[in-house]
């Protein structure tokens, strides 16, 4: 038994088996899952939860998009293995999961007896509240990085990669060191530097940006220009993008090589 035979979204009128919220309260009306063999795709939205206690004893798991399941009775008592993205394994006696999803490239799959009886895609799925790779993007290789001739690909080498969970983002990857960007609005001009672009929904919307903790500029209506960074990662390595109460994007640059 597998796919669509082993596993279900958990109905509406039944009880979680995690106190403190509904079905309701996680998804939207419109939720559902097209099945091809084991692997469902989810489309419709999956809410923002905030401060579910009851979820996690950690509070970075309390808050999120969370998605409930119910497996086949013919699972009962028998134990079941959850895997998100080839990550850690988790294995419980249950048929009833609520898996936090922390963005859409989210891939999980279930086992039991051995083999693999699903595969949820989240791809498809609306996530309100959830920004990182959704909100900021690295600018292309090709790309020009914003002042005078130099290019990203002058700045960054092809290998820098953000890895997301969630809003969080961790840069890896080289990056190479310019000596007197002449072109740059202001000093320091020579460094590491990254560039990076916010998601045009943001336009008109209020920004800030925040450098090692502290807000280094904003504004109540982003125009273009302000969706545009280049970031100087030499001596700074974190980052934050918001907008009013949304975070965008923590970036952490502890892990880039600087050449």
């Amino acid at each position: 038994m597998i796919g669509a035979d082993a596993m279900r979204v958990t109905g509406k009128n039944q009880p979680l088996c995690v106190a403190g919220k509904t079905v309701s309260d996680l998804l939207g009306d419109d939720i559902s899952v097209s099945w091809d063999g084991v692997t469902g795709r989810v489309t419709g939205s999956v809410k923002e939860v905030s401060k579910w206690k009851e979820f996690s004893d950690d509070p970075a798991e309390q808050s999120g998009n969370f998605f409930p399941a119910t497996l086949a009775a013919c699972y009962s008592g028998k134990p079941i293995t959850v895997q998100k993205n080839g990550g850690a394994p988790k294995t419980l006696t249950d048929r009833n999961w609520i898996i936090r999803i922390p963005n859409k490239t989210t891939i999980v799959t279930f086992f039991a007896d051995g083999k693999v009886i699903a595969i949820l895609d989240f791809s498809g799925t609306t996530l309100p509240g959830k920004h990182g790779e959704d909100g900021l993007a690295l600018k292309g290789q090709d790309e020009q990085a914003g002042y005078g001739d130099m290019k990203v690909s002058d700045l960054m080498g092809a290998d820098v990669r953000i890895l997301w969970d969630g809003v969080n983002g961790k840069l890896t990857g080289s990056v190479n060191n310019i000596e007197n960007w002449a072109e740059l609005p202001k000093d320091p001009r020579n460094g590491h530097f990254i560039v990076v672009s916010i998601d045009p929904r943001y336009k008109d919307k209020p920004l800030t940006f925040y450098k090692g903790g502290k807000p280094s500029g904003s504004t109540d209506k982003a125009t273009d220009e302000d969706l545009f960074w280049v970031l100087r990662v030499d001596d700074t390595k974190q980052f934050s993008f918001k907008s009013g109460d949304d975070t965008i994007a923590e970036l952490d640059c502890s892990g880039l090589i600087l050449k």
